[in-house]
């Protein structure tokens, strides 16, 4: 497990894309309810008005066996900068919070929506690493 010393912020996720939502000021108070509750409202809108693309929904990628997902993650973090350090805040988060509307309600649900929306983003390294 990864600890962050001094991590004062939450990742929140919706729609595909994913926002920082610091908890902690920087005072090393928590921050007021309703200033939480405004920033959330902010997420909702701004991924109800543009849902990241399929090609763009990284987060999925954690549904995928162990293996898989670590290489892809590698090779992802070695494509350019801004995935590095997406990666690390989310890798840095005191936690993750979705705020999706939909849930699967099976296992199966949620694989087959996985690589339902994996297969666009996935395309072009999939074609390199497992095509015949």
């Amino acid at each position: 497990m990864l600890v962050s010393e001094g991590s004062r912020h939450i990742v929140v996720q919706r729609g595909g894309r994913f926002w920082t939502v610091d908890l902690i000021d920087s005072d090393g108070n928590t921050v007021p309810v309703a200033q939480l509750h405004g920033a959330m409202q902010v997420v909702i809108d701004a991924a109800d008005a543009a849902p990241a693309a399929d090609d763009e929904t990284v987060g999925l990628l954690t549904s995928l066996p162990r293996d898989e997902w670590a290489a892809l993650r590698t090779r992802l973090l070695a494509e350019a900068a801004t995935n590095v350090a997406s990666v690390e805040a989310i890798d840095s988060a005191i936690f993750v919070l979705s705020l999706d509307v939909e849930a699967p309600s099976s296992i199966t649900e949620v694989s087959s929506a996985g690589m339902a929306a994996l297969r666009p983003a996935l395309r072009p390294i999939m074609k390199s690493t497992w095509s015949a």
